[in-house]
């Protein structure tokens, strides 16, 4: 049996759920989905743009986000065709059950070869990388954040952003790097009416191995971006982001890659951020602690968190007051 890996998921307009990831396959990784059932629990969905494979039969693709919009569904995707990092992302009618690649705006190579993508906007430099990360959903279309990294320079930070129908996608836009940064990239996203917060990874210096994070904000649904300082320029990462009724909350670690502490930050703007002290036994001590989601309920914050200590550990979900500016 395949290994699966989950890795996003959302809500259907009548309330069902949503759930995407990777099944680990002999010749690659493909894209798996389940959609919520009235009746029988649960619905693997089926669809031939799940399989990613090269002129060689190898191939990849890994989702890792998914956001349901009122006409369309887009899922941010990573992939490998023949040896070669590209994205590939998918887009679905709002029920969450018919997929197809999403048709880029760019230019496309009509005589590509293999099962890769033909689109050039969607390819890594040449020798270099390329990350499609996040999605979110906002009053005017999607937003999908990820990053592109040239060959021996630091990552940049690049935006897709597609209107409501998602027919197609436009060419990517980069944003500005955090001050002193080598290279940044977006990780997670929250949005709230036409405000988009964007948080990823910042690194000081090339091959960074405890990097910072950063944020940026949109106020007109992605048209423009302000960029954040560094929360700090290492040690610290980030996880997920919550839009909550004060602002915006932040999960993820302080502390070296082999002994971090679960941290929050809260941000009344989306651009300066204060990290929230959490009195939770497993959130400290040693070893590896880490929050890596959360969603608001009434007037608290359920979050799914993990510690591994050195006398075992694993995930676990608890829940403390919103955070308030």
């Amino acid at each position: 049996m395949s290994s699966i890996n989950v890795t996003g998921a959302d809500l259907l307009a009548d309330g069902r759920v949503l759930i995407v990831g990777s099944a680990n396959k002999p010749l690659g990784d493909d894209a798996i989905a389940w959609v919520e059932t009235r009746k029988q629990g649960w619905k693997q969905v089926k669809s031939e743009a799940f399989a990613n494979r090269g002129e060689s039969g190898y191939g990849s693709l890994f989702p890792n986000d998914v956001g349901v919009g009122p006409q369309a569904i887009a899922m941010p995707a990573g992939g490998y065709s023949d040896g070669e990092s590209e994205v590939h992302p998918l887009r679905s009618t709002s029920d969450g059950e018919f997929w197809a690649p999403l048709i880029s705006a760019g230019a496309a190579d009509v005589e590509q070869q293999g099962e890769g993508t033909r689109y050039r906007d969607y390819r890594a430099p040449l020798d270099g990388d390329i990350s499609m990360n996040s999605v979110s959903v906002t009053r005017g279309g999607f937003v999908l954040g990820g990053s592109r990294t040239p060959a021996g320079r630091g990552a940049i930070p690049v935006i897709w952003r597609g209107d409501a129908s998602l027919s197609t996608l436009p060419l990517s836009t980069t944003l500005p790097k955090p001050r002193g940064a080598y290279g940044a990239s977006v990780s997670v996203q929250a949005a709230r009416g036409r405000t988009i917060v964007l948080a990823g990874t910042t690194w000081a210096s090339a091959g960074q191995p405890d990097p910072g994070w950063a944020s940026w904000v949109s106020r007109n649904g992605g048209r423009t971006w302000q960029v954040g300082r560094p929360v700090a320029e290492s040690r610290v990462q980030v996880s997920d982001l919550v839009a909550v009724p004060d602002g915006f909350v932040a999960l993820g670690s302080t502390g070296p890659s082999a002994d971090t502490d679960a941290a929050v930050w809260f941000s009344p703007d989306g651009l300066r951020w204060s990290e929230v002290d959490v009195e939770l036994d497993r959130a400290r001590g040693p070893g590896t602690q880490s929050f890596t989601s959360g969603i608001v309920d009434g007037d608290e914050l359920r979050l799914v968190g993990y510690d591994v200590p050195p006398t075992g550990g694993g995930p676990y979900t608890t829940s403390i007051p919103l955070p308030a500016g």
